[in-house]
């Protein structure tokens, strides 16, 4: 077994009442759900009124990954947060921001050493953190998190990419039965995946 898995699953079991402590995180981030939904649905005029705020963890990788977490502000700037991505041009804006970030190393498609790499460092994050709720909109990096918070007993959802008509991405394949609410947007994509959810698109 690899050295980072092993490290992995015993910083699991060193918190095995951590699910326990976040259940009723876990019961409060479902009062946000449709919060999330207005926004993917009325993106271009969000009227409605925030709910208890809660701790997000919003889980991206540059490029266009990140443009679509940004495209939901109108979401997220509601509620306190953290970001997780990996250090490029688009996201270093995130300093100038002053938006608390924890920085990983970029994670590639079918990179599975990267993978073995950060998993570690992404439980470390989960564990320190505490979110209420992890969002993502992918791609490697977010089946990292989708897996710990299943561990974990976090409520985790995951936005498909918009370019993603006929077929999920390599990352929603593996997500798509670990999620909480998995959601597409086109909605072709619902009749070969019962699970999607489709509620229109982010931007």
């Amino acid at each position: 077994m690899p050295r980072c898995l092993r490290a992995t699953l015993a910083l699991i079991h060193s918190y095995q009442h951590f699910p326990m402590r976040l259940m009723s995180g876990y019961a409060r981030s479902s009062q946000i759900t449709h919060e999330f939904l207005r926004v993917l649905r009325y993106q271009k005029n969000p009227a409605w009124l925030g709910s208890a705020s809660m701790k997000l963890m919003l889980v991206c990788t540059s490029g266009g990954h990140f443009s679509t977490m940004r495209d939901m502000e109108s979401f997220w700037s509601q509620h306190e947060r953290v970001w997780v991505t990996d250090f490029k041009k688009d996201t270093s804006l995130l300093n100038d921001l002053n938006e608390r970030v924890c920085w990983l190393p970029y994670q590639g498609p079918r990179d599975w050493k990267r993978f073995l790499m950060n998993l570690p460092r992404s439980l470390r994050v989960l564990l320190l953190e505490r979110p209420d709720m992890v969002l993502s909109t992918g791609a490697s990096i977010a089946v990292n998190f989708a897996i710990l918070s299943k561990l974990l007993g976090i409520r985790f959802l995951y936005i498909e990419s918009i370019s993603r008509s006929d077929e999920l991405s390599l990352s929603g394949k593996f997500i798509y039965p670990l999620a909480d609410e998995f959601y597409v947007q086109w909605q072709e994509l619902t009749e070969k995946y019962p699970r999607a959810i489709f509620r229109g698109t982010v931007a």
